[in-house]
């Protein structure tokens, strides 16, 4: 079983996948943290120095989901949804860094990337396939 595999069956088995959506694209990123220091959404502690978070774009929405700091299918909590067709992740200039949230508005969240298994480029070429068009 791959990274992705672990990843996407975490997030099933804790509820935070809405029936019938499976990962497209993803990136897990080594911390993250609410835009503007903003707490997350209602009823979630964030601890961004010690969590890692998962990027996940399905067919329908997008997807930051808190995950513990062991394996890929330690997924904790969802601290952002937004549909895909309202999505949109840009990446720092010197790259390292994504800002995730709704298409026209300021970012939601940002993350912090290093390794192979984060190159943003995958998920914003998903969302750009995409706007407009899910379900």
């Amino acid at each position: 079983m791959g990274w992705k595999d672990s990843l996407e069956e975490g997030a099933r088995e804790g509820g935070h996948f809405e029936s019938g959506e499976s990962i497209q694209a993803a990136i897990v990123a080594d911390s993250g943290r609410p835009v503007g220091g903003g707490a997350p959404e209602a009823g979630h502690e964030v601890l961004p120095i010690k969590k890692r978070f998962a990027l996940i774009a399905t067919e329908r929405n997008l997807y930051v989901l808190g995950m513990g700091l062991i394996g890929f299918k330690s997924v904790e909590e969802t601290v952002l949804k937004v549909p895909i067709a309202e999505a949109e992740v840009t990446s720092h200039a010197l790259g390292g860094k994504v800002f995730v949230g709704q298409r026209g508005e300021k970012p939601q969240w940002d993350l912090n990337l290093s390794g192979l298994r984060n190159r943003p480029k995958k998920v914003i070429s998903y969302l750009e396939a995409h706007a407009g068009n899910a379900a």
